[in-house]
């Protein structure tokens, strides 16, 4: 039987995650299904922004949004057989359908479980690397050109691999910081340009995982000053969200 999901069908890495992640979770094959139908199975939102009130019809678990105003309460559809909020990617949106009348067992991103299911191949250690959106790469490599650069499309364990091999991580996009979260790398929330979708909200939810009061990201950081301010955190949520995941195999 597959696990019918729906995800953002497209290269960047956040999305491609969805279906890797829930093959490892479930053993069992993917049914890609289109939000808004009316009948069928109904599909599981896992990781990326595509969570918003406009979901009628899901079982979201840890998927998140790239504005706040996607969130807004009054407008959240209160719980049904067809709508489960079960994890949100971070605490912000988890108060945001608490106060729809949602009970979310938990907050975290499902990205936070990458090391329990793959561990990373040796590359040539760097002290510091950027990964960034296929939006802000060209223009990234060309004003830092001394320095590793990552374009988060490229395949997800070349990512990984790649991420983990560096020192310090330069995220300029969300599932760049995530994944550097999650193997324990210092990081940096950096903004390259004002291309990259959302408000910062997905940035700030996700952070606010780790109590990171009003966090900012750090405007085209300078080429001497990359790691400046770099901080690691540590991963509690795991358990959790592995715990209450909805098909998990076992």
């Amino acid at each position: 039987m597959a696990v019918p999901l729906y995800w953002h069908q497209a290269d960047n890495f956040g999305d491609a995650l969805a279906p890797w992640l829930v093959r490892h979770l479930s053993s069992q094959d993917i049914e890609y299904v289109p939000l808004g139908k009316d009948d069928g199975p109904i599909p599981y939102l896992v990781t990326g922004s595509i969570f918003k009130h406009t979901l009628k019809r899901g079982i979201v678990w840890g998927a998140g949004c790239a504005y706040s105003a996607e969130l807004d309460p009054a407008q959240i559809s209160p719980p049904s057989d067809t709508l489960q909020i079960i994890a949100t990617r971070g605490p912000l949106s988890k108060a945001r359908v608490e106060a729809a009348g949602h009970t979310p067992a938990t907050a975290g991103d499902p990205a936070l479980l990458l090391p329990r299911f793959y561990t990373p191949q040796e590359r040539p250690s760097c002290s510091v690397g950027i990964v960034c959106s296929w939006v802000d790469y060209l223009d990234v490599k060309a004003s830092y050109g001394s320095v590793a650069v990552l374009n988060a499309s490229s395949p997800i364990e070349t990512v990984i691999d790649t991420i983990a091999s560096w020192d310090v991580v330069v995220a300029g996009c969300l599932h760049g910081l995530i994944a550097a979260v999650a193997y324990g790398k210092p990081v940096v929330w950096a903004e390259f340009s004002d291309r990259l979708l959302g408000d910062g909200f997905k940035f700030r939810d996700f952070l606010a995982l780790f109590d990171v009061d009003k966090p900012v990201p750090v405007i085209r950081p300078a080429l001497s000053s990359l790691d400046d301010g770099a901080q690691t955190f540590e991963v509690t949520q795991s358990d959790a969200l592995l715990a209450c995941c909805p098909f998990r195999k076992g």
